[in-house]
């Protein structure tokens, strides 16, 4: 016996509909983003926010950052083979573990927690908008900046040609700084000075983070570089004077 489909039953397949054309939109949003970033590009795009598209866009970036990762592995002459084997070596050195400086791991872990630092931020500041449209918007920020970075880094660079490469992944990270501002701006409502000063809040912290290591872990050597240039002679000048007073 033929039954009419339900009212429920049209809805959803609308919905479906309505989530595969989103899909499909995807790339279109990539390049505005990447191309045209604007408050008003980005406030259309977060009208298109739901969590299906936001587990799509996740696993999206997951494929990019596994790919990307192996293939400078198994690439010899890549960028990303000679800046990881770098990054394992001075991990070791320190003895910290591997794992945190893997690719995947850093960017997975640097996503979160400037997801979380801007999003609270925002909040602090009186902004209004979703904890999904930011992650949203934010995703249609990192996914083309990370693609494109990634392919550069799978490119060969010998020697001091490894700095082109990596020049060019700095300025796309600080790219995405001013796309996270500009998210900041289009999600939450905010004037351009609170969102630089939201935005600025982590790498200010981290810079702190970062000095107080190096003077906890490398004090010595900083009292010899000090050393050096209050006595003139260079940094191999203040090295030998201490081996003078170790001697004495």
């Amino acid at each position: 016996m033929y039954k009419n489909p339900s009212a429920k039953d049209e809805q959803a397949a609308a919905q479906a509909l309505q989530f595969g054309e989103a899909l499909w939109q995807l790339p279109l949003q990539y390049i505005n983003v990447f191309v045209r970033p604007s408050v008003n590009t980005l406030s259309d795009a977060m009208e298109n926010a739901s969590w299906g598209r936001v587990l799509v866009q996740c696993l999206h970036l997951v494929i990019v950052m596994v790919t990307i990762s192996f293939l400078g592995s198994i690439i010899p002459s890549a960028a990303l083979h000679s800046i990881s084997a770098l990054s394992m070596n001075a991990a070791s050195a320190r003895g910290w573990p591997s794992f945190l400086l893997n690719d995947p791991t850093l960017l997975v872990v640097s996503f979160l927690i400037g997801l979380g630092t801007a999003y609270w931020g925002s909040r602090v500041c009186g902004g209004q908008g979703t904890f999904l449209s930011h992650l949203y918007c934010l995703l249609l920020c990192t996914i083309p900046l990370v693609t494109v970075g990634g392919v550069l880094l799978l490119l060969p660079t010998p020697g001091w040609f490894l700095l082109l490469p990596a020049g060019i992944v700095s300025a796309l990270f600080i790219y995405r700084m001013v796309l996270h501002t500009i998210t900041i701006m289009a999600v939450h409502r905010l004037e351009v000075g609170q969102a630089v000063f939201i935005m600025l809040i982590l790498p200010i912290a981290l810079l702190v983070i970062l000095v107080l290591v190096a003077l906890l872990t490398h004090g010595e050597g900083w009292g010899d570089l000090c050393d050096s240039f209050l006595h003139g002679g260079g940094v191999g000048e203040g090295k030998r004077r201490k081996k003078e007073r170790t001697a004495q």
